[in-house]
């Protein structure tokens, strides 16, 4: 998606398959304070065909590319399934945030992201996995941002509101908040940090990459 894109009124996906769009670069996505409910996710976007995880990016936004927004939205049910569920980089709103994204007013609740394959990490309950430009560390700001009642079962990194950030990307958090999370971590190799807490027990965000 490219431009500017104003939601026009409330959406209910009626559990249909979905598989996120991508947010280009400077592009705004305002959902005037909309809300989009009963997202069912049953596949992922990017298949990195490598040694590492293959299957990335799930959320109703996949992946947003540097300068772009997102503001004035509430998703209000969201469930991953089928090949979707095995997949890296998973979140309600965004699964991969690359960049100097901004989020304003962005909320998440009734999550559900649960998966037993150990391929299944950085997983959060509004955005999946935020990562840094090269070169820079400049990567995003959410302001006024929640996300509640989210249960995730996944192999690491797994955070209320965002699964993971990148090493020292900049990041800044004003006036966001989680409640009533639920998380387990599948992988019994993994750090006991990665799926621990920012937030004390509700869990924020997690991991660093």
């Amino acid at each position: 998606m490219t431009g500017n894109v104003t939601l026009c009124a409330d959406i209910d996906m009626k559990q249909q398959p979905w598989i996120g769009m991508v947010l280009g670069e400077n592009a705004v996505f305002d959902g005037a304070n909309h809300t989009i409910s009963n997202i069912r996710v049953d596949n992922f976007v990017l298949s990195e065909q490598s040694k590492y995880t293959p299957n990335a990016c799930v959320g109703l936004v996949a992946a947003t590319k540097p300068g772009s927004q997102i503001k004035n939205i509430t998703i209000d049910g969201f469930e991953v399934t089928g090949n979707g569920a095995d997949a890296k980089w998973s979140g309600a709103l965004v699964g991969y945030s690359y960049g100097t994204t901004s989020y304003e007013n962005c909320h998440a609740k009734n999550v559900k992201i649960e998966s037993n394959s150990a391929d299944a990490y950085r997983i959060g309950g509004l955005i999946g996995f935020i990562g840094k430009m090269s070169g820079t560390d400049k990567a995003v700001t959410l302001k006024g941002c929640s996300a509640s009642n989210v249960t995730i079962k996944g192999s690491f990194s797994i955070g209320g509101l965002v699964g993971t950030v990148q090493g020292s990307a900049d990041r800044t958090f004003n006036n966001c908040d989680v409640d009533n999370i639920i998380t387990q971590s599948v992988d019994t190799d993994a750090s006991p940090y990665d799926t621990g807490s920012y937030a004390s027990a509700t869990t924020y965000v997690t991991g660093m990459a």
